[in-house]
């Protein structure tokens, strides 16, 4: 992985949480499926053809090697709060700027790169 020599450690944890949110069924890769069931949970309806648009060019499988590899051609100078902001958003359906602390917890503990309960408790006093 010489192209993570361009991210720092706190970038390459944030992009991983990130790449997490995506990868729902917790495989280690983020499919066609994941990314429609991302889209519902946001409640966006995007079509089939819409998703295989997305995955146009892209290596598979898309572990997060292949992610973060994307992020890096993509997105030069991405902030990792861009991405976090960008994930958080989907726990923020009415667009208040909070989340449900409970439903965070829970998704983040029973969904793809699931976290311990205690280290769900420990991201939230960051």
């Amino acid at each position: 992985m010489d192209f993570l020599k361009d991210l720092n450690q706190p970038k390459v944890y944030e992009l991983k949480k990130a790449f997490c949110l995506f990868d729902l069924d917790g495989d280690g890769v983020i499919s066609e499926q994941d990314l429609k069931n991302t889209f519902l949970t946001l409640g966006v309806d995007k079509s089939e053809y819409d998703i295989d648009k997305m995955f146009d060019g892209v290596v598979q499988p898309l572990n997060l090697d292949v992610f973060l590899l994307l992020i890096l051609q993509r997105a030069n100078g991405l902030a990792p709060q861009d991405v976090m902001l960008g994930a958080f958003r989907m726990w923020d359906k009415a667009n208040v700027g909070y989340i449900d602390k409970e439903r965070f917890i829970h998704d983040i503990t029973t969904s793809g790169d699931r976290f311990s309960l205690a280290e769900a408790q420990e991201a939230l006093e960051d």
